[in-house]
């Protein structure tokens, strides 16, 4: 069970999945002798909601691959593909309302607002959303398109893995501020490639980066503006200090780790029987 996200905000799914997953995750976890999920935020959720013994839950944490190696060159020509600035915020996903994308407009907006007025910031910002359109994808859409700052703002559609790291790599900071997070794998990805996380500071996405990103409250648009210009303005020795914190960090989550929890938990589950 990834996160309950279809119980907390079932507005964010349609009708057919939502009545799916509320039948057939209530249907498994009753039956269960035990449950996997990906992170403790998660696992502490289906225990409450049903009742389940924190004991019979087990969070068995996800990891990322390896990270392909590109030539300079290569990068380059991936960044101008998509006609990229030097300076830029990325969001990596699917466009779609459970990732808060709306409110990181406004955010986004209010940050440029602030930078507009001020020259601390020597090179301007902009918000990239690297990804395909998912559902209810036009009210975002259309934020963008009556935006203020819309020529500041790119939808690069879908990119490959490669371009992904890409991009990722080159990004002053990653966003990922959504409401409802069983894990989180961009800000992971993130940490990957020494790139700064901003991440909501509820569910799931506080025990994916640690001491290693920026906090903040995905409910507050001029919160989420904090983070973003908090990142900008990072001195580089602070910017050292968080890069190192993400390696340690992600070293917490590797597929060995994952394979060893599922093995002890299959092990477990036959004594049992």
């Amino acid at each position: 069970v990834l996160d309950l996200a279809f119980l907390s905000h079932p507005t964010l799914f349609t009708l057919r999945d939502r009545l799916q997953l509320t039948y057939w995750t209530k249907y498994s976890v009753k039956r269960a002798q035990k449950i996997i999920t990906i992170s403790e935020a998660s696992k502490q959720e289906i225990a409450e909601k049903y009742g389940i013994a924190p004991k019979n839950i087990v969070v068995c944490y996800p990891a990322i691959g390896k990270v392909e190696k590109i030539s300079a060159q290569q990068a380059q020509q991936i960044l101008n593909k998509y006609s990229l600035p030097e300076s830029f915020f990325i969001s990596l996903g699917t466009l779609q309302p459970r990732k808060n994308l709306i409110r990181l407009i406004e955010a986004f907006e209010s940050f440029s607002r602030k930078q507009q007025g001020l020259a601390k910031i020597s090179k301007q910002q902009h918000l990239v959303f690297a990804g395909k359109e998912g559902w209810l994808a036009q009210p975002i859409l259309d934020r963008i398109a009556e935006s203020p700052f819309k020529e500041n703002i790119h939808l690069t559609g879908f990119i490959s893995e490669q371009e992904k790291w890409v991009l990722l790599r080159a990004a002053t900071a990653s966003i990922s501020i959504g409401l409802k997070e069983g894990f989180g794998i961009p800000a992971l990805e993130a940490l990957e490639v020494g790139t700064i996380p901003v991440v909501s500071n509820t569910t799931s996405l506080p025990e994916v980066v640690g001491q290693a990103g920026i906090l903040v409250d995905p409910t507050n648009s001029l919160a989420i503006a904090d983070g973003l210009w908090q990142v900008a303005t990072l001195k580089a020795r602070d910017r050292a200090v968080l890069r190192k914190k993400g390696r340690e960090q992600k070293a917490k989550f590797t597929w060995s780790k994952t394979a060893a929890t599922v093995l002890d938990l299959w092990q477990a589950v036959l004594d049992i029987s």
